[in-house]
């Protein structure tokens, strides 16, 4: 037992996805954290690594959690092999939440648990218990199997969102004991349909009921349940639900709510709940449940044209083929870790509604004149230092997203794309940005974030002229030590952010 005490250990979490796999380990985290020397709470791994240089985010998060600073972690090889003298005497406790494969726990921890000092802790989740076989095996690791939930407790978590009161007993206890029984007891399905039925009559449980009946015969797991939520969606809501499963997940919702015509739909808990969530730090949420569930109603709704609505690219001939291109309205290329690819305006002409368009790492060349005629949310981390598109006119542009690229002021985008519209301007990590573009280019913006441009000294006095400034995002921007005085005519700006920056005085502002 001693030996256990001081070891370094996995403690292993496996079961379905919606049994409170992620719930126990933040409980324990938040309970446990105050005993070691650092804590990191790494969320959603397995989606995370999907994307292009996905682990080594998650590397470089785990470094900044663990010493409380920025790290970098420059290529995968490198790793967390440079900071392993420093990490060996840290007595860290670790979540990794929701990890899909075993190559991922062995970039992250490595094979033999020695990365940390003896009494770290490493909580793992996963739907898949047997990725943890391996550590368990040489008594590395403890793991438990989460089980679906007792009918005391089922019954009480439901009446906690079905009557939001603990204990209390319904007005119709048949029914919410057969809808209890369809959800398989998983925590997640009970919280969803509860949340979905408050407030409304009893005509509507039996409704609920009456559909759970019709479809039991097709019942293949708890996704039919959530389904049914889905479908008393009316269509703006729908449009949300989609948007959120397949680009707005884990965005700022004040950010994403720029993409609707309609925003105040946004924040309407009827809207939202309880498909999805704003949590405490205003990012988006959604459970994987539904976002699987997405994937499910595609196929069904639209199985002639199934990813022309939606669809992450991976397969670049797919964009040559022209007939039904012009359903598309969400595209998303992701390269992951082969070659960047050029995109010319002829790949996009035949898809006149788009309305994101993520290109993460790519090269766009030629005439982008009236390519884009609806698009609003425009992703292109790790867009390239030279611009070489002709015309851009961008018109309905709302968010333009440039974060973790090679930007500067002189950057020929800064003048070539139109997008007088624009509320949002992302500009995370632009580590080649020394001075910051003009912004004359777009008066209407809302929100620009400079955070983490490590290099950048100086804040034009042209962002006097952003009359509809809301927040301005300047964290860690270390070597920026002064702001313009034009920054105290902003009446309209809420929230400055100068964490991390050797910012002293500041113009006094409308805050």
């Amino acid at each position: 037992m001693e030996d256990d005490e001081v070891e370094v250990r996995i403690i292993g979490i496996h079961g379905t996805n919606g049994i409170g796999k992620t719930t126990i380990a933040k409980a324990v985290y938040d309970r446990l954290s105050s005993c070691f020397d650092s804590c990191s709470f790494l969320a959603e791994i397995g989606e995370t690594a999907q994307n292009f240089g996905g682990i080594q985010f998650v590397q470089t998060k785990l470094i900044s959690d663990i010493l409380e600073r920025d790290g970098d972690v420059a290529s995968f090889n490198g790793g967390i092999k440079f900071f392993l003298d420093v990490f060996r005497n840290i007595k860290v406790l670790i979540v990794l939440d929701d990890v899909e494969e075993l190559s991922h726990l062995h970039d992250l921890v490595g094979d033999q648990l020695d990365r940390f000092a003896s009494g770290s802790r490493i909580i793992v989740t996963s739907e898949n218990g047997g990725i943890l076989q391996t550590y368990a095996s040489r008594g590395l690791a403890r793991t438990y199997e989460v089980n679906e939930m007792d009918n005391d407790r089922a019954l009480e978590l439901f009446h906690k969102h079905a009557l939001g009161t603990h204990g209390s007993t319904s007005s119709f206890p048949e029914i919410e004991k057969r809808i209890i029984k369809a959800t398989g007891r998983v925590p997640y399905v009970i919280e969803v349909i509860s949340s979905f039925l408050r407030g409304k009559t009893i005509e509507d449980w039996r409704k609920i009921e009456d559909l759970i009946k019709q479809r039991r015969e097709k019942w293949k797991d708890c996704r039919e349940i959530l389904k049914i939520c889905y479908e008393a969606l009316d269509e703006k809501q729908k449009q949300i639900f989609w948007d959120i499963a397949w680009f707005a997940n884990g965005v700022d919702s004040r950010i994403a709510s720029y993409m609707w015509s309609h925003r105040d739909l946004l924040a309407s808990h009827h809207v939202l709940m309880p498909l999805a969530k704003i949590g405490g730090d205003n990012l988006l949420w959604m459970h994987k449940l539904l976002q699987r569930l997405s994937g499910t109603i595609a196929k069904e709704e639209f199985p002639e044209r199934h990813g022309r609505l939606y669809m992450d690219y991976t397969d670049l001939k797919e964009i040559d083929r022209n007939e039904g291109m012009e359903e598309v309205e969400v595209l998303c290329f992701d390269f992951k870790n082969r070659c960047p690819h050029t995109f010319t305006e002829t790949n996009f002409k035949s898809m006149p509604n788009i309305r994101f368009l993520k290109l993460d790492h790519a090269s766009m060349t030629g005439n982008f004149a009236n390519v884009f005629p609806k698009l609003r949310w425009l992703r292109w981390q790790g867009c390239p230092r030279d611009f070489e598109a002709t015309e851009f006119n961008l018109t309905e542009l709302v968010i333009l997203d440039l974060s973790w690229s090679k930007v500067t002021q002189d950057w020929g985008g800064w003048e070539l794309i139109k997008m007088e519209q624009l509320k949002v301007l992302n500009l995370t990590g632009c580590t080649d940005l020394l001075i910051s573009p003009e912004f004359s280019s777009f008066p209407n913006l809302e929100i620009l974030i400079l955070e983490r441009c490590s290099r950048l000294v100086h804040l034009r006095p042209s962002v006097g002229g952003l009359k509809n400034l809301l927040c301005l995002n300047l964290k860690s921007c270390t070597e920026l030590n002064m702001l313009p005085a034009e920054l105290g005519g902003l009446e309209a700006l809420k929230e400055l952010l100068i964490d991390e920056t050797s910012v002293r005085d500041i113009p006094l502002v409308g805050i």
